[in-house]
């Protein structure tokens, strides 16, 4: 004998058979949750431009296949390369597409993470010899030396932000 079905099941069922149709009229296609409206305007736009639903589907399919390759190969970059690349996907979206679109994000990004690290580096070897922070200071008095190697790295990365991220 099969297994009974519970009432909770069957009221389910019930309520589900009974907005059938209401859904259907909301999403035009059965089972999706794209509202009309927009699945028109959709349909809309492929027909004025010539457009195959399927090439749409396939244009959208290798979009987000590069999107996601990208995000893979953001955890091989560095520090300051995710940071522009988060930066541009939020803020500077146009700019993001069209160097997604024609390759030269990665190289793009890779080379605003080699010069963040080096204006870093530099911008730190700058403050601690202005200052006269070295190798004696460190001996005699490591804590201070170390809030004030701090002091300088987080002045240097303001920079940083300013110049290469945030821009």
């Amino acid at each position: 004998m099969g297994k009974e079905i519970s009432p909770r099941i069957k009221a389910q069922r019930k309520h589900e058979h009974a907005h059938k149709q209401e859904r259907k009229e909301r999403s035009r296609q059965y089972n999706t949750r794209l509202p009309r409206e927009q699945y028109e305007e959709i349909c809309e736009f492929l027909h004025t431009h010539h457009i195959r639903k399927i090439d749409f589907i396939y244009a959208g399919y290798e979009f987000l296949k590069e999107e996601y390759r990208m995000e893979e190969e953001v955890k091989n970059m560095g520090l300051w390369g995710k940071r522009r690349l988060d930066y541009l996907k939020k803020y500077k979206r146009s700019t993001y597409l069209a160097m997604l679109s024609d390759g030269t994000l990665e190289e793009y990004i890779a080379e605003v993470n080699d010069s963040a690290y080096k204006e870093v580096d530099l911008i730190i070897r700058n403050m601690a010899e202005k200052d006269g922070t070295d190798e004696k200071l460190k001996a005699s008095d490591p804590m201070k030396w170390v809030g004030l190697m701090n002091n300088y790295k987080a002045c240097a990365e303001e920079v940083v932000y300013a110049e290469l991220i945030y821009v």
